[in-house]
């Protein structure tokens, strides 16, 4: 019958996400050897280093990083459908946290002449999972770096609304066509813009931070032209539901 039905797709569900699980810490362990050990081969001898050993080390380092990213989002997209995630809502400054993301991307914003602003009010105060929140930030700027023109420009806004907060990230990238609008949020979606190596996205970033938005009763949307940028919100209320698991 229909109960025993979904009872089995719950325990093949939660069967996937023990195996995900014991998988990805077996992965992590030796990752984050390796990372150890170029990070402190870069430091002790970047002065003696010839400029392409430094650049492999340093493109080995970036290309851990990535697939260390690719791990965890499958972990957590996992555990979402198995109804696993627990959130642990604590109070949250949203602009220091935003600052604390944005730290993540100074080298690529460099590099590549990105200007970010970042317009959030010192008073703006959230309550929600503070690191689920910083994911989803982290997500949202992310794609918004991945896909405006060199020499863009990304602004960060934050606002304090009735019962909770919003967030925009805004770009003025090539934008999003109505058509794949519809469908930004769903899984293995790519935007067709691809920039360098180390910029190929999983293709699940928007689905896990939508997922999250929503498990704390919030929403999450887009608003984009192609040919006039985008600008990516969500709305995180104070109260979380019940049903969200919190602990």
């Amino acid at each position: 019958n229909k109960a025993k039905v979904n009872e089995a797709i719950e325990q093949v569900e939660r069967i996937k996400s023990d195996f995900l699980d014991t998988v990805s810490h077996e992965l992590r362990t030796p990752l984050t050897i390796f990372r150890n050990v170029i990070s402190n081969t870069l430091e002790q001898y970047n002065g003696r280093l010839a400029e392409k050993e430094r650049s492999n080390l340093e493109l080995a380092d970036e290309s851990i990083k990535r697939f260390s990213k690719i791990i965890a989002d499958f972990v957590d997209l996992s555990q979402l459908e198995a109804g696993t995630v627990r959130l642990f809502p604590c109070e949250i400054d949203i602009k220091r946290m935003v600052e604390q993301v944005l730290s993540k991307f100074g080298k690529r914003i460099i590099n590549r002449r990105i200007v970010i602003r970042s317009d959030i009010p010192a008073a703006i105060k959230a309550r929600g999972d503070a690191l689920r929140i910083r994911q989803i930030t982290e997500c949202l700027i992310d794609n918004a770096v991945k896909f405006v023109d060199d020499g863009g420009n990304i602004i960060i806004a934050a606002t304090q609304v009735q019962n909770g907060f919003e967030l925009a990230v805004t770009d003025d990238g090539p934008g999003i066509s109505e058509e794949m609008i519809a469908n930004v949020f769903n899984k293995f979606v790519q935007f067709t813009k691809q920039v360098g190596a180390g910029d190929h996205g999983t293709g699940v970033g928007l689905t896990i931070a939508k997922r999250f938005v929503e498990l704390h009763g919030g929403k999450i949307w887009v608003e984009s032209k192609p040919g006039r940028g985008s600008t990516f919100r969500f709305s995180i209320p104070n109260e979380i539901p019940q049903k969200a698991g919190t602990a």
